[in-house]
């Protein structure tokens, strides 16, 4: 599931995911136009050369990309290798996650069926067609409609966390949507834009529940891939897909980059319709292609029952965003704004042209579609490989080929984008140049006194009612085969990938160390954090001794939970006795910035 990043240039503390997700395809659609010029050869070399050097100088030599201009197209071409082992090369029909792209989908099934209904509309309360809808207050339960899950107007928080650790599979999505009722927020509903793969989720089982019954794969199989010949294009916690022409993750582990186990796609089928969606260039080709489309008549497929109204009413203006990753002349060389989030895309401009686009991201790969609808433009561009430098290599790609084809002066050049400097407009990542660079300046923690040492305090299993348990305990040693210490440390679990060795570094704070399929996440350098304290919400006048309840957080998002202690709990509900005091442990775990990708922009 990363977040959604407004701008791809900068670090952005919102996460955005499990993730920001996006999609594109290729195909067989008629023209718009009876005889559209084609872009000339050599533009299309230059382009072609453009992108090779960019993926050949970084280490992120696995691309996908295709363009597509005027009904046409341009170019469809794969980059690289499909594995560190191999020599198997990425073509045009090679499968790329692509994260919150799939966000364009979800909200387009639901277009059509507010588009064929008599009494839904993007603006009409769920409760009106959804009587058992609710969550955390009565207002949001009455009022909330399809438009405020899609455009992120709900203001509840987004608790990636849980999301991207990956939700046990027992729960499905419709027991997962209904315990989205137990998400609070300290915001009143509308208050702000928060980016939130949750209401996603919300949103596909809603979808499913207006058509009988069906899945949101199989809708968006059979209302879209099958229609517009997107046969190579499926989701990533099918792991059928994880074939020869799949893209594996890659990142740094122990300094060497190597591939991936891609069962680390595997973070639960609930988060579907926020970002599990995998594609090719040829496909996202025709994705783009139908998405450009101005007119129905300019569409001969047969079985498609989806049109460009639809899409249109999908990128109306929903929520303006903050706008803080924007660029402004004379400041930056161009401009560039993020105005408004629409219901799977965002609505802004560069150099004056208005660009419909989203971004999307899940374990390593990471995505974006561009579309120009005055220019009948469109990109699709996806990148594997460690997150440093990973958002640059994406944005050289992009701003070049929009530049050219919108027949304007280029601003950079090969070397620019291949320079080990930062761009004069990026934010340095020196904090992301080695591989241990988040343990600088970590000391362990020296006892003063037994009770400060006392891990017994910690140990136990956590129960949050939406998202699930979470346990910590005691091992006799390290599982990180990094490290070959044999003290006793505590361990911490959640979902299907939460798996940390946690080390102490003062009297509240320690460091934690992923071990199993997230390892290579630990030479990153920001902070994902839990809390621990022994006051319990729910018994606030016993006197139990211990912590009783954690909540989670990654970078400084409200925390998701609070986890509450299942032992303490359940003595609390006999006690009744006072004065409890408070105390917080904060849990720092070494986590990529680049997780912002994972749902989000998962």
């Amino acid at each position: 599931m990363s977040e959604l990043r407004l701008h791809p240039l900068k670090k952005i503390n919102s996460v955005y995911l499990m993730g920001i997700f996006i999609f594109c395809c290729f195909g067989s659609i008629a023209t718009e136009s009876s005889s559209p010029k084609a872009v000339p050869p050599h533009i299309v070399g230059n382009i072609d050369k453009f992108v090779q050097s960019v993926s050949t100088c970084s280490d992120h030599e696995t691309l996908s990309l295709s363009v597509v201009k005027d009904g046409q197209v341009v170019i469809s071409k794969g980059y690289g290798h499909t594995s560190v082992k191999n020599s198997n090369k990425v073509t045009s029909k090679t499968k790329f996650a692509i994260g919150s792209l799939t966000k364009a989908f979800t909200a387009l099934l639901l277009a059509k069926v507010v588009n064929e209904s008599d009494s839904i509309t993007f603006d009409t309360p769920i409760s009106k067609f959804i009587p058992n809808f609710r969550l955390v207050d009565d207002y949001r339960s009455k009022y909330a409609s399809l438009r405020d899950l899609l455009g992120h107007k709900m203001a509840l928080p987004r608790f990636d966390t849980p999301l991207i650790m990956g939700i046990d599979p027992k729960i499905s999505r419709k027991d997962f949507a209904r315990k989205l009722q137990f998400l609070h927020s300290p915001y009143s509903f509308r208050e702000k834009f928060i980016y939130n793969n949750n209401m996603y989720i919300l949103a596909g089982d809603i979808l499913e529940q207006l058509s009988e019954g069906r899945s949101w794969e199989s809708l968006v199989s059979d209302t879209i891939f099958k229609p517009l010949g997107m046969s190579d294009s499926g989701f990533v916690v099918d792991e059928k897909a994880y074939d020869d022409d799949f893209a594996l993750p890659r990142s740094y582990v122990n300094g060497t980059i190597v591939d991936i186990d891609p069962h680390s796609f595997q973070i639960g089928s609930v988060v579907g319709p926020a970002g599990t969606i995998f594609s090719t260039a040829d496909d996202m080709a025709k994705w783009m292609k139908f998405l450009l489309s101005k007119n129905q008549s300019s569409l001969n497929i047969p079985g498609l029952d989806i049109t460009p109204s639809m899409v249109k009413a999908t990128m109306q203006p929903s929520f303006e965003m903050p706008g803080t990753e924007d660029l402004y002349l004379p400041e930056f060389p161009v401009s560039e704004q993020s105005n408004y989030y629409c219901m799977g895309w965002v609505s802004g401009s560069y150099r004056g042209y208005k660009k419909i686009f989203h971004t999307g991201g899940i374990i390593t790969h990471s995505s974006r579609v561009w579309l120009y609808p005055d220019m009948n433009l469109g990109i699709y561009l996806a990148i594997n490989g460690p997150e440093k430098g990973r958002k640059d290599s994406l944005s050289a790609v992009s701003y070049y080929i929009s530049d050219v084809l919108l027949n304007l002066p280029t601003w950079f050049n090969v070397s620019d984008a291949c320079s080990s400097n930062s761009m004069p407009w990026e934010r340095n990542d020196d904090d992301l140049d080695n591989d241990n660079a988040a343990a600088k300046n970590e000391t362990e923690f020296n006892c003063t006194d037994d009770s400060e040492c006392n891990l017994l305090d910690y140990v136990g299993t956590y129960t949050d009612p939406t998202f699930g348990d979470t346990v910590v305990s005691i091992n006799s040693g390290s599982n990180n085969s990094s490290e070959d210490s044999t003290s006793p440390r505590l361990t911490f679990k959640f979902g299907r990938f939460g798996l940390l060795d946690l080390t102490q570094r003062s009297r509240w704070v320690f460091t934690g160390k992923f071990y199993g399929p997230f390892l290579f996440l630990n030479r990153l350098s920001d902070v994902f954090e839990v809390e621990f304290s022994i006051k319990d919400d729910n018994n606030d006048n016993g006197n139990e001794k211990g912590v009783k309840s954690l909540s989670m957080s990654l970078f400084g998002e409200s925390k998701a939970g609070p986890f509450h202690r299942q032992d303490i709990t359940e003595k609390g509900n006999n006690s009744h006795n006072a004065n409890v005091v408070s105390y917080s442990l904060l849990l720092i775990v070494i986590f990529a910035s680049g997780s912002r990708y994972f749902l989000p922009e998962f």
